[in-house]
């Protein structure tokens, strides 16, 4: 899945948003890996799987989890079939010897240092971090026959890749290795996957950047706009509302008139979430600056223009 559109208009915002809604609601039976970007000094996989994935998610503690899991799932299924071999009852199970091989190597990890040890090698190349990232993926969703039913670790896994825009900057075979790591990543991970990939481009621009290879495999492009004038004024009340010290005080515009927050958003040049952020905090402050009191009513559209706020602080 593509989530492509103009600076400002939301994309990394809707992927950490999402992100945290997933960690926040579905923790238990899905996981979530967020790459900054993939790239720093050059384009590389390996270094985003290390220092996004390794390092800033909860990876190496979910890889102790699985190999819990797996472990009652190999003690159920020696009961249930009374095979002695737990190796054996490993291999039954997973049903793939690429598979069976990769988990045999996790059950040898005890500490969270080992499993960081065991995910980011020496030297980790870019193919490699993909491979493991994918193998992980494929047991976390694999299904599980048991007697008593069917058991998964996870029922989803998730990807997402922001910035991938900077691969028009990029040397052309950075770019070429970039889309191919893209290719292997999806096509190797066939069950409960998702991938998004976000990029500051037009459609036009969009076949620059990716392979056909990559095209083609896109189900969905989402376009992020900029916001309607309706559109802004509820994410303005929203914002207010979801950073409020007191939740259980005033709502919706306050401290402002809703005239005052529509004078706002209609001086305002780009009605992108991040100008409209960025607006919002300057007022915020040069309101307190000005001997603001929300004891004195509400901030109309005549303070502002008294105190010469809109005209110096919207962009």
């Amino acid at each position: 899945m593509f989530g492509r559109g103009h600076y400002g208009t939301g994309k990394t915002h809707a992927l950490r948003w999402l992100k945290d809604y997933i960690q926040g609601t579905h923790q238990e039976d899905s996981v979530v890996y967020d790459i900054q970007t993939m790239k720093r000094d050059t384009v590389s996989f390996s270094t985003a799987f290390k220092e996004d994935i390794v390092e800033k998610s909860n990876l190496v503690s979910e890889v102790l989890k699985y190999k819990q899991f797996l472990q009652e799932c190999t003690i159920e299924y020696q009961r249930e079939n009374r095979i002695l071999d737990s190796q054996d009852c490993l291999k039954k199970m997973l049903q793939s010897v690429e598979l069976f091989n990769f988990a045999k190597e996790i059950m040898q990890c005890e500490s969270p240092d080992e499993v960081r040890k065991w995910l980011v090698p020496a030297k980790l190349s870019d193919y490699q971090a993909m491979s493991i990232l994918s193998k992980l993926t494929n047991l976390f969703v694999l299904d599980i026959s048991l007697l008593s039913g069917i058991k998964r670790f996870k029922h989803a896994a998730h990807l997402f890749i922001d910035e991938l825009d900077r691969l028009a900057t990029s040397p052309a075979k950075e770019a070429r290795d970039a889309n191919e790591l893209i290719r292997l990543m999806y096509d190797n991970c066939p069950n409960s996957f998702c991938m998004i990939l976000a990029l500051t481009a037009t459609r036009a621009e969009i076949p620059i950047l990716f392979a056909e290879y990559v095209l083609s495999r896109v189900n969905r492009q989402i376009k992020m706009n900029l916001l309607e004038f309706e559109e802004a004024k509820l994410f303005v009340k929203g914002i207010l509302d979801n950073a409020r010290v007191n939740q259980d005080g005033d709502k919706g515009y306050f401290p402002f008139e809703e005239s005052a927050i529509e004078k706002i958003i209609s001086d305002g040049v780009a009605m992108s979430p991040r100008n409209i952020i960025n607006n919002m905090q300057q007022i915020l402050e040069e309101i307190r600056l000005c001997g603001y009191s929300p004891a004195k009513g509400l901030v109309s559209t005549e303070f502002l223009e008294t105190h010469g706020i809109i005209e110096d602080k919207l962009m």
